[in-house]
């Protein structure tokens, strides 16, 4: 829905993610939240083992 020929600009970018997040309950950002992680790990793996190490995991089976 473009409504004119303006250049979206990283700051437009910053306000209009201000303005969706403070509109966000807790559990809506939440799971939002969840989902991105979620799917950047499911997309690389080394995401995965990168973030486990860094929550002090040292091994995956910790998680069980």
């Amino acid at each position: 829905m473009r409504v004119n020929n303006t250049k979206v600009t990283p700051e437009m970018i910053a306000r209009l993610t201000e303005c969706i997040v403070a509109g966000m309950s807790y559990a809506e950002m939440t799971q939002h939240i969840y989902n991105d992680i979620y799917s950047i790990m499911i997309e690389d793996e080394e995401i995965f083992w990168l973030n486990l190490e860094e929550q002090g995991f040292d091994d995956p089976e910790e998680l069980t």
